[in-house]
């Protein structure tokens, strides 16, 4: 199967991960790589989860997903460097979709979030992933987008690393005719809180998720009809 990368990141990734195999002990396979970024996520989720009692647990949060992508990237690389297993290729997906759900519901499980943005962001980015591995399947070819995993983790190291400076727990400040407890969009949601950083960044993201899910869905389409006609 043919794998393109559009990532800005992907030619430092490319250099800098195929580095550490030397460093990699021969106990340590790519499947076991792939559980402990597994793990990782599973310890993001509840890091973000005990942030109800101290805002500090984000920043271990932030560290847990770094983990997850360091260990996300690096199992791809020596699994390709010794032996690719069919056990591999199920784990990594799999640990991909669990991962999204743990670390997507452990973010809005932080003290002020509202817990159903999460749940819909996890839906659409599990839509992302099951239309993506579909047309992969059918066309061979899997192509990854500019903002993909990379990208995103890299989001969220971010907004967790911010969160216990910037009105923890409490609806945005800046934005109180939007986001307060009377603002329009807070009513339009009906919420009985206003929204927090979090909340807005979420619906940002859900906008652009399904934005993104409607492009792939119409271009695989009009590209599957085009090839079944011929």
């Amino acid at each position: 199967m043919k794998k393109i990368e559009n990532s800005p990141f992907d030619p430092f990734v490319k250099w800098f991960f195929p580095q550490l195999l030397p460093y990699v002990p021969a106990w340590l396979s790519a499947n076991g790589i792939t559980i402990i970024g597994m793990v990782a996520s599973a310890l993001a989720c509840l890091s973000l989860y005990l942030t109800r009692w101290s805002p500090w647990m984000c920043l271990l949060g932030a560290v847990f997903v770094f983990v997850h992508w360091f260990a996300d990237t690096l199992d791809g690389v020596v699994a390709r460097a010794r032996r690719p297993t069919q056990l591999g290729f199920y784990l990594d997906h799999f640990g991909d979709a669990l991962s999204v759900a743990l670390i997507g519901m452990g973010i809005f499980m932080i003290e002020g979030a509202h817990f159903v943005i999460g749940l819909v962001i996890v839906i659409f980015y599990l839509l992302l992933i099951i239309s993506g591995l579909i047309r992969a399947e059918l066309t061979r070819v899997m192509e990854l987008p500019v903002f993909g995993p990379t990208e995103l983790h890299l989001l969220v190291i971010a907004l967790l690393i911010a969160q216990p400076f910037t009105d923890y727990g409490q609806p945005i400040s800046w934005l109180p005719a939007i986001a307060g407890n009377n603002g329009w969009l807070t009513l339009a949601l009906g919420f009985d809180r206003g929204l927090t950083m979090l909340d807005v960044v979420g619906i940002v993201v859900i906008g652009v998720a399904s934005i993104m899910l409607l492009i792939e869905m119409i271009i695989t389409i009009n590209r599957l009809a085009a090839e079944d006609r011929q």
